[in-house]
């Protein structure tokens, strides 16, 4: 079956180090040679995919803004300058007495330098609320980092799990076809010597057909999940074909605890990021209430001028200021009454993401363990249907079975094998959901619950 090239991300962020380890493992006899392993996956997602470049963008933003907080408690130092030209000629610089005799300068040209020093001492802790409202923020960006890992981790493990299971019951598809090639072939060996009827050729000829539709289907659907997995790597499909994947266990099956799973819920970067914002929208309240205290400040300066036929002539200045907003028209109220709504809201977004997380541990608890029956079910009727489908074989070339038992056989033992293969992934897929819903998938979480096989 033809399979076409995927698209690349568009200039996806690669370390060089990444690029030549990338570049070696393609080679023959490199890593990916060797088989992509769910680690490896995961490396290479992390590594590539825009959702975690978009999240440490945002983390590098609040940084840049708590950066720029903490600098409101330093002077601040500004230089400006002038040229001014006039139509008739003015003062170069200013009276600050009347004496007759020693008048200043006057010149069209007038030409300014000035250094201004402003530090502020007070202003209602607005500082401080700022700097903890960015330092706040920054914290719940980092927790939306680690979420999107998560997040993305998850879809790398469901997304490598489809694949694998694609690829398994696709294998079954074409044992199969090889049972019915075989039956075929029987059936036209007996009908050359008169001792089968036409209706077991076009009989087995029907099944043959329905066989090679459904493992058209198959493989198309497997041709979808591979190219799916390629663009969460970030890497040509050809790459990352079923082939090139190492086979997943669970490295324990034991019972879930489910009292240990929902107490680790303080560990979730989801609930992380909701408390850092609720302590945001905090310190945004004392910040907002900081508008009401006065606000001192020192000033100086140095001011220098002349103009471009006399020498410079410079003074300096200093001054303590104190502001205090009588009326506003409201404007400090109604930001008090935005601040606390805010607070509001993300006290109640925390409590939501809380119960949320309860219930997504619960569902996948539920689907860990219904996962795990069926596994366990299935596995057990897929060796009876095997087992059945190999006693109608040979019941049918004994001359005691019928080849309507047989090609009956053969469609149970397909369905059996297939909800068996696609019930065992499923089951790694739920767990690293649990993982993901509790904040502990990692890479590390991944070496410990799973065991790679050939």
């Amino acid at each position: 079956m033809a399979r076409d090239t995927m698209m690349r991300f568009a200039a996806p962020r690669i370390s060089a180090g990444s690029l030549i380890l990338l570049l070696h493992s393609l080679m023959p006899g490199g890593a990916l040679a060797e088989g992509l392993t769910i680690s490896r996956a995961v490396a290479l997602a992390l590594e590539r995919h825009p959702s975690v470049e978009a999240a440490a963008a945002v983390v590098d933003e609040f940084r840049g803004e708590l950066g720029a907080a903490r600098a409101a408690y330093l002077p601040t130092l500004r230089y400006s300058g002038s040229v001014t030209r006039t139509e008739d000629p003015a003062l170069v610089t200013p009276i600050h007495g009347f004496t007759p005799q020693d008048l200043p300068a006057f010149h069209r040209t007038v030409i300014q330098n000035a250094l201004r020093l402003d530090y502020l001492l007070f202003d209602g802790g607005t500082r401080r609320a700022k700097v903890g409202m960015s330092r706040a923020r920054l914290a719940a960006a980092q927790a939306g980092e680690i979420e999107a890992r998560q997040n993305l981790t998850a879809e790398v493990v469901r997304a490598y799990a489809e694949v694998l299971s694609g690829r398994r019951v696709l294998d079954a598809h074409d044992r199969r076809l090889q049972a019915l090639e075989s039956e075929r072939a029987r059936v036209l060996l007996l009908r050359g010597t008169g001792r089968a009827a036409r209706v077991e050729e076009f009989r087995v000829e029907a099944a043959l057909a329905a066989a090679m539709a459904a493992r058209v289907g198959q493989s198309e659907r497997l041709d979808a999940v591979e190219r799916e997995f390629a663009r969460l790597l970030g890497m040509e499909a050809d790459v990352v074909r079923a082939d090139r994947l190492r086979s997943l266990v669970l490295a324990d099956t034991l019972p879930i605890d489910r009292a240990g799973w929902r107490d680790g819920l303080s560990r979730s970067p989801e609930i992380e990021s909701a408390a850092r914002r609720l302590s945001a929208s905090e310190a945004g309240v004392r910040a907002a209430r900081g508008a009401r205290w006065p606000s001192v400040e020192l000033a100086g300066g140095l001011i220098d001028w002349r103009d471009p036929e006399s020498e410079h002539e410079s003074e300096w200045t200093a001054a303590a200021r104190v502001s205090l907003s009588i009326f506003d028209g409201g404007a400090i109220g109604k930001g008090i009454e935005r601040s606390r709504a805010a607070e509001r809201g993300a006290a109640a977004q925390l409590r939501w993401t809380e119960n949320r997380l309860q219930g997504r541990i619960d569902r996948a608890i539920a689907a860990v363990e219904e996962a795990r029956a069926a596994t366990r079910s299935l596995a057990r009727a897929d060796a009876a249907y095997a087992e059945v489908a190999r006693i109608e074989k040979l019941a049918l070339e004994a001359g005691s079975g019928t080849q309507s038992d047989y090609l009956t056989a053969e469609a149970d033992h397909l369905s059996a094998r297939a909800a068996w293969i696609e019930a065992s992934h499923r089951e790694i897929v739920a767990r690293a959901e649990l993982a993901r819903a509790a904040g502990v998938l990692t890479v590390d979480w991944l070496d410990a619950a799973l065991e790679e096989t050939k």
